[in-house]
């Protein structure tokens, strides 16, 4: 007899026993030697500098950031001797980043190298700096506290002035047809002053590039974040920015190594900044392969230039239509509750979304922040859906020149957020002044077609946004309007209120039909999408519920014994006059991505005090722990020393991390190999126990 359900398991059975050896090699076999790849490097910069004759110099990030690696920096100083400080330029790179192919010489490498040797032949001004960072790559996840870009931070520190700092970082690995920019980090944008000059220099040269962020009002109030390089240096107030090679799409048209070091010196010798020339709130908009900025002064140009026109368009209409205002005005006046009523019921519809999705996830146990930005979109459609119950009560309303009235409130509310706007932030302007055109054309202008389009190109700047930071996969804008948060409600409902008041005049300028006929029209059509809206909530909590993704996998293997022990710890001490020296050796089994050393004082009311280490520590916020601050991919066996008091007695915790899973350390595979991080710990008293 026939089993159709016997052969599809068989089927399955069988592909899996093929499949899961694959996987588990995959996951256990890519596993880069990061420190060898970066010393390769350093040893092959080191022979094409001296070949050269650049000067370098090589530093170690052991002693201040725990770091196993080291930089290399070449510094060129500028041709003339003054009593000023000369501008400075910092070009940086990473040895190896996520996508390296792992050659000798990186792509940006050989790049950089062509711009050293044409500004040495060249001269310059200008003090550059060169910076061939180490340990700017990690492969624990953020929610594993770790180190980072400990070589950058290195750099950082050479100069006590961040503002005099003008910095590029360049990712890029391999050859590329177009380059990336990120300009910005949450709150904070690059001053136009250093990025303008590079996208000229694109142009000149004829590269190809493309803004990730084309809008900094999302940097400024914090919906788009930038790479961590730039979040560690912009809120230092460092002018910086990060550029990235975009993944090759045509070998025929890869921007060759030579024209990229053309364009770095080129980028140099067009850079001519100074603290006062920075400006921070502009604008910028990038179509056809050009950049076009608009400064913080062109911007509040063209804020008191519309405010004088408006102005100006004001007082002639109450010269010579006067009457026809003052009756408007008092309709206005009389009828301001109306829209304090559809704020109140919009409120109320987004809060009902809410609470529904809420309910939602309770009944289909869904945990966590929203993937995408579905959820989102689900939100909105689902607050319409309820908003839209409440017109029939607004086509009731006995409001004389309804059309007039809901175009005049919403031209109101724009003028009231450009205002606002215009005192928080210069940067924001730009959208509201777009707003603010359209939206007093939809309300002067009586065709409804026109009246459509121009309303539907109110919010088109808004819209723009919200595309532009969903195509980069951020995700963080979902969440903010899929949380269950009265302020964000507020404030969604506080943008979109004009938009829906431009909307309903419009369809009350296009409406034919009597007001009988058309209720009965709509009323099926209400309900319907009411309906919709909640089956396409239903159904996406249940398409949630059956592909739950799999937590992070974070297993702890606390060890006491010493037999097959994955990590020993040796803390032997040598004891000389007051002191006692801890010889700490740590050894684990396999390649450790990380060692975390913590050292716990167990005698009350005795201070812990460190007299000399060679590894970089902070002290908790008790005073009763020490962390030893250690970078990834170190040395194994790893050895060091800690001198303490005499009278010292505590306990050294040492902790060894692996990413991904290593088959020679835990046999059984885990259940989520691609977030999965192990925690080996074992502790031993301080002094031994004899």
């Amino acid at each position: 007899m026939f089993d159709p359900v016997g052969v599809f398991r068989a089927f399955l059975i069988s592909g899996l026993v093929l499949f899961l050896p694959f996987q588990v090699f995959a996951q256990t076999a890519h596993k880069p030697d990061v420190p060898a790849i970066e010393q390769s490097r350093i040893e092959w910069l080191i022979s094409a500098l001296e070949e050269r004759n650049l000067p370098y110099e090589q530093r170690e990030l052991f002693s201040q950031y725990g770091a196993f690696g080291s930089s290399l920096h070449v510094v060129i100083r500028p041709d003339t001797q003054s009593d000023d400080q000369p501008e400075l330029f910092i070009l940086a790179m990473p040895l190896y980043s996520a996508g390296d192919p792992g050659s000798p010489g990186r792509y940006d490498m050989e790049a950089a190298l062509i711009f050293a040797e044409k500004t040495m032949q060249s001269g310059t001004n200008a003090e550059i700096r060169i910076a061939f960072l180490g340990n700017e790559y990690s492969v624990l996840p953020e929610d594993i506290e770790s180190s980072r870009h400990e070589g950058f931070e290195d750099l950082l520190d050479i100069y006590d002035n961040p503002e005099l700092m003008n910095l590029l970082y360049i990712d890029i690995p391999a050859e590329t047809d177009k380059l990336g920019i990120h300009h910005g980090s949450v709150g904070n944008t690059a001053p136009m002053g250093i990025l303008s000059p590079f996208t000229e220099a694109c142009a000149d040269l004829d590269i190809p590039y493309s803004f990730v962020i084309r809008y900094n009002e999302l940097y400024k109030i914090g919906l788009a974040s930038g790479p961590e390089v730039l979040e560690i240096s912009q809120p230092r107030g460092v002018p910086s920015f990060f550029v990235y090679g975009e993944p090759l799409e045509n070998p025929v048209k890869a921007i060759p190594g030579d024209r990229l070091g053309s364009l770095l010196f080129s980028y140099s010798e067009k850079l001519d900044t100074s603290p006062s020339d920075m400006d921070y709130h502009y604008s910028l908009l990038h179509a056809f392969s050009m950049t076009l900025y608009f400064s913080e002064t062109l911007t509040v140009l063209s804020f008191l230039a519309l405010l004088g026109i408006s102005l100006f368009v004001f007082l002639i209409y109450t010269v010579i239509f006067r009457r026809t205002l003052i009756t408007q005005w008092r309709i206005f006046f009389k009828r301001a509750w109306v829209v304090g009523v559809l704020f109140l019921l919009l409120v109320a519809s987004l809060l009902g979304a809410d609470l529904f999705l809420f309910f939602m996830k309770k009944i289909f146990s869904i945990f966590g922040s929203p993937r995408d930005y579905t959820e989102a979109m689900l939100k909105i459609i689902a607050a319409i859906a309820l908003f839209n119950l409440t017109t029939p009560f607004f086509a009731r309303l006995k409001i004389p020149r309804k059309a007039n009235y809901y175009g005049s409130s919403a031209v109101v509310l724009i003028a009231v957020g450009l205002f606002i706007a215009a005192v928080f932030d210069i940067t924001f302007i730009p959208i509201f002044l777009w707003a603010f055109v359209f939206g007093f054309l939809a309300a002067v202008i009586r065709r409804p077609i026109l009246v459509f389009i121009c309303t539907l190109l109110t919010p088109i700047q808004v819209i723009g946004a919200l595309i532009n930071i969903m195509t980069t996969g951020n995700s963080q804008l979902a969440q903010i309007i899929a949380s269950v948060n009265f302020y964000i409600t507020l404030y969604i409902a506080v943008i979109s209120l004009p938009v829906l008041l431009l909307f309903s005049r419009a369809i009350l300028l296009s409406r034919r039909l009597s007001h009988l006929q058309t209720a009965k029209k709509y009323t099926y059509f209400r309900l319907s999408f009411l309906g919709a809206a909640i089956l396409a909530i239903v159904g996406y909590n249940i398409y949630l519920s059956l592909n739950t993704p799999l937590p992070p996998d974070r297993p702890v293997i606390t060890e006491q014994s010493s037999a097959d022990a994955i990590m020993t710890v040796s803390a032997g001490d040598i004891q000389f006059l007051d002191r006692r020296t801890v010889n700490l050796r740590l050894e684990a089994a396999g390649s450790p991505v990380q060692f975390n050393v913590i050292l716990k004082n167990t005698v009350e009311g005795l201070p812990l005090v460190i007299y000399d280490t060679a590894m970089p520590y902070r002290i908790s916020d008790d005073g009763n722990s020490v962390i030893f601050l250690l970078g990834e991919f170190p040395e194994n066996p790893f050895s060091s020393e800690i001198v303490l008091p005499l009278d010292f007695r505590g306990i050294l915790r040492a902790e060894a991390l692996y990413t991904p899973w290593d088959g020679t350390v835990t046999p059984e595979p885990p259940e989520n190999p691609g977030d999965y991080v192990l925690r080996v710990v074992r502790e031993v008293p301080v002094p031994p126990e004899l």
